[in-house]
């Protein structure tokens, strides 16, 4: 064997050890791999808030009246506990609009902080702490029925410095609304304020500038400070609640617009009413109305949506005549305007939901089905057309106490209808105990704790045993490239009896890249209460107190990643280029590559290797080293793979960009269609080519967006499709190229 070919094998093992070094430092799931820091706070982490310069905000207790302003190193920066007089972590209230018209006191709740930031001040919402029948605790023997009425209870707005002083606090409400949301958000040195159906605007000082009055949700502000609210109304049921109504109000269908100084610019109405938003996932919803992005008004209506500009004019409007469609309450608009509309159905016995994504004008993109199961309690977010959810798959009462179900994380396109990937989770590191007085709420949360404590049956002498499970708590947050999953599950025995009931339990924390690959994990034995993060750094509190910021580690993989480039550009690629040039012409299959791609332009790697039947690896070389010898082009059109042409004038940027199209079967097939039947709409396009509608909608959309495909509008008003006159010749040619070339 030559010398030169065994030193090039001895850089390959050493290339080859280098890379898997790099590999398991970057991808290591070994928390101590990690950076980061804990804290260890007096009580139960109740939320956690992101301010500026990486500052983060921890409300600790029950009440979260504990605020730690903590850095980006972990240092403690200010404490501060607000009087117990108040409640900063707070029950909201509102009826269901789905049980409304049957039951009339039927309600959902959810408990949250209500705060935000702005220039280092933190703005915070806070209720006076009294019992009362929406509040009390079945395991207090404080509690008086009916001792104080909701409509007793103060309301104000707190401004923390940062330094951790009180700057100013201010009354909004002496008489707490139970079925009223809460909202506040920090805009240009103003504070808008939502509450008790208005909506109240302040400075930075605590002065109140001035109020709107009589609106149904949390307004929206645009750039310069305008304000885009929608008037309530009296709902048609009134809920009940401990035997009394409470004031309750619901969208109109009118729509106002204030200058900065609350003088009205504008007022529209449209013809249908306005439909708030009930979410699964985040109780009640604090959710604007109008929606505003990007100059636009978006306005839920009871079976679609309406577009206003800002100017109070309708821009689009899309209704639909049967069924139930609602705005996607995890993802309404993504970032590219496109708006996610779901139809539903009352019917429990129908579980799948139709997810129809618009585009920035009303036209239809795509219809795809999922389950409702897949977002169902809070356990899923989306994000740019991607639903991200967790399913918990159990067999309900398991025969074993230590019988935990499975998790499964999973990314779905909404767009394409395609599940991208899928994660399963078996619960590990279990640990057992018995319940008691202190952790009754966190390991039986379904069974109401008066009745568990009238349970008096000892859970080992009796003839029958089975282990409910608790849906335990379970968080998933997505950003641009990581998710994120924690979990926490119980099972227990049942009958309970206190200080006797054992109980199995388990926790963990995973990071995913967007191929669903696992980033890391690290065990947790309490449950997440609160998890924000970035693609690098995920920060979340626990019950127990504790606060995390985990990173991973990248110093020593860098390091190993340097030298890997190093030795693969000294040693080893540049003594393959030199060698390779000089036998350029003298390797079969370097020229069976070469002439195939003269005869089929625009073909990828993984296409060569398959028609030439030769291994990936060895064209992948060859493909190279025709690269760096300037013998061909690489040319990408779409998506991440790149296609081949000679390196010569034969085909100009333009030809290669629509024959590297027209090289896939449904945009050639589409594009070939349209050329003898120009003016067909999706459906018309899905039925002759007999593929689905998801599909044939995502690729009309891509030559939408690339200028391929035009939109000609039809005397019935459906939108219908024709090849771009510019582009016509060219794609002439390629389908006619692709069809001629040798077999």
């Amino acid at each position: 064997m030559k010398k030169p070919m065994i030193f090039e094998g001895i850089l390959i093992i050493l290339l080859i050890f280098l890379v898997f070094i790099m590999y398991c430092m970057l991808t290591n799931d070994d928390p101590s791999k990690m950076n980061g820091w804990e804290i260890n706070g007096i009580a139960p982490v109740s939320y956690i808030h992101p301010g500026v310069n990486k500052t983060l905000y921890a409300f600790m207790g029950y009440t979260g009246n504990s605020i730690y302003s903590i850095d980006d190193n972990g240092n403690i920066n200010w404490k501060n506990t607000i009087s117990d007089k108040w409640c900063v972590y707070n029950t909201f209230y509102r009826p269901s609009t789905m049980y409304l018209n049957y039951m009339g006191d039927y309600t959902m709740h959810g408990k949250k902080v209500v705060c935000c930031s702005e220039n280092g001040i933190l703005y915070l919402y806070i209720r006076e702490n009294k019992t009362t029948y929406l509040n009390h605790d079945y395991l207090s023997n404080e509690y008086t029925p009916l001792k104080y009425n909701c409509s007793e209870l103060g309301e104000r707005i707190v401004a923390i410095s940062s330094h951790g002083k009180i700057l100013w606090n201010v009354s909004i409400s002496e008489k707490y609304n139970p079925f009223d949301n809460v909202n506040i958000e920090a805009k240009n040195g103003r504070i808008y304020v939502f509450n008790d159906y208005n909506e109240t605007i302040l400075n930075n000082k605590g002065d109140i500038l001035f109020k709107i009055c009589n609106i149904s949700d949390p307004a929206s502000i645009d750039e310069n400070g305008n304000i885009y609210v929608v008037m309530n109304k009296d709902p048609e049921i009134l809920p009940v609640l401990n035997g009394s109504l409470y004031n309750y109000k619901e969208p109109s269908n009118i729509i106002n617009a204030y200058d900065s100084n609350g003088i009205l610019i504008w007022q529209t109405k449209i013809s249908t009413l306005i439909y708030r938003e009930e979410s699964l996932h985040s109780l009640p919803l604090q959710t604007n109305l109008p929606l505003y992005q990007n100059n636009t008004l978006y306005l839920p209506v009871k079976d679609g949506v309406v577009a206003l500009d800002r100017d109070g004019s309708i821009k689009w409007s899309k209704n639909f005549s049967e069924g139930y469609f609602r705005l996607f309450d995890l993802l309404p608009i993504d970032s590219q305007d496109n708006v996610y509309i779901r139809y539903y159905d009352f019917d429990p016995n129908l579980n799948d939901s139709y997810i129809m994504a618009l585009a920035s004008d009303g036209s239809i993109i795509s219809e795809t089905i999922i389950n409702s199961d897949d977002y169902y309690q809070g356990r899923a977010c989306a994000n740019n057309g991607t639903l991200y959810s967790i399913k918990s798959m159990s067999a309900g009462d398991a025969l074993n106490i230590e019988d935990l179900p499975i998790y499964c994380v999973t990314a779905y396109d909404m767009i394409n209808g395609a599940s991208l990937w899928e994660y399963y989770i078996h619960p590990d590191g279990q640990f057992i105990t018995t319940i008691n007085k202190s952790n009754i709420h966190e390991f039986m949360s379904p069974m109401p704790a008066d009745f568990i404590l009238n349970t008096m049956v000892d859970p080992h002498n009796r003839n029958y045993t089975y282990y409910p499970q608790s849906d335990g708590y379970s968080y998933i947050l997505h950003n641009n490239n990581v998710t994120y999953f924690g979990y926490y599950i119980t099972r227990f025995e049942w009958p309970a009896l206190l200080d006797k009931t054992n109980c199995t339990y388990s926790g963990g924390i995973y990071a995913f890249d967007n191929n669903g690959n696992l980033l890391w994990k690290k065990p947790a034995a309490y449950f997440v209460t609160s998890m924000i993060g970035d693609d690098k750094i995920l920060y979340y509190g626990s019950n127990n107190g504790m606060l995390y910021k985990e990173q991973i580690d990248q110093t020593i993989g860098g390091i190993a990643a340097a030298a890997t480039i190093y030795i693969l550009f000294r040693f080893f690629l540049i003594g393959i280029f030199s060698r390779a040039k000089d036998r350029l012409d003298n390797n079969e299959n370097r020229n069976t590559i070469l002439r195939y791609i003269t005869t089929h332009p625009g073909l990828t790697l993984y296409e060569l290797a398959r028609n030439l039947d030769m291994n990936v690896g060895t064209a992948r070389y060859h493909l190279f080293i025709l690269s760096v010898n300037h013998r061909i082009l690489s040319f990408i059109a779409t998506g991440k793979y790149s296609r081949y042409f000679i390196n010569s004038s034969q085909y100009s940027k333009e030809e290669q960009y629509i024959i590297s199209l027209m090289r896939r079967d449904t945009a050639r097939e589409l594009s070939n269609l349209l050329l003898k039947k120009p003016g067909l709409s999706n459906i018309e396009l899905s039925k002759e080519l007999d593929m689905q509608k998801s599909t044939i909608s995502a690729c009309v959309n891509e030559l939408l967006d690339r200028g391929i495909v035009i939109k000609s509008p039809s005397l019935h008003g459906k939108v219908t499709y024709l090849i771009n006159q510019d582009y016509k010749d060219y794609i002439v040619s390629a389908i006619e190229l692709i069809k001629s070339e040798p077999k």
